[in-house]
């Protein structure tokens, strides 16, 4: 699998994100994306099985194929980060910005009076001593970080290559201890 596939694989969640502009939910949204990168890195992990099975004489070592493979799915893995990075915080800005005004409203408005922020605060103690405005004002903060480039990035990156290793693991696992469908070069005389 070379970039060429990856980038196209990439130009496929963008056209499914572009597809879902007003046709679903941010989350909605949100999720699908995340369900087409997690099928393209198990997608791309299976080519390269496929790839190796192809061209190899012999099954590699667990390591050796474990290499071959994450090398590919990390790689799409921080592609599909920039790419994220850049649909929420270049393409679909407003949509973003909206959506995080949105949540910082459900937040401001989480609660009617402050007898219902009291009756809140005694199902969670770890509020006590906070005002309604102290707790609104950490949310808010919440929120906007949580929304911020670098945190989603940062965290989108971390997810998908902690995914991508254990993607490649597993497929590194069944290639070289499970299927093994390919000879040694000693068996085969």
């Amino acid at each position: 699998m070379r970039l060429i596939h990856i980038l196209f694989l990439i130009l496929g969640w963008i056209g499914l994100k572009y597809f879902l502009l007003g046709n679903a939910s941010f989350e909605t949204s949100f999720l699908a994306g995340i369900i087409y990168n997690y099928t393209a890195m198990i997608v791309i992990a299976v080519l390269c099985v496929i790839t190796g099975i192809r061209t190899l004489n012999q099954t590699p070592d667990f390591i050796d194929a474990f290499k071959m493979i994450a090398k590919k799915v990390l790689v799409y893995s921080v592609v599909a980060t920039m790419a994220i990075a850049f649909w929420h915080h270049y393409l679909i800005q407003d949509i973003t910005t909206k959506r995080l005004e949105e949540r910082i409203y459900e937040k401001k408005n989480a609660f009617g009076s402050e007898e219902e922020y009291a009756v809140f605060v005694e199902e969670n103690p770890a509020l006590n001593g906070l005002s309604l405005e102290e707790w609104v004002a950490k949310e808010t903060e919440s929120i906007e970080l949580i929304f911020s480039l670098g945190i989603q990035t940062s965290l989108t990156m971390m997810a998908y290559l902690v995914i991508g290793l254990f993607i490649s693991l597993i497929a590194s696992f069944l290639w070289t201890k499970v299927w093994f469908t390919q000879q040694s070069k000693n068996e085969s005389v």
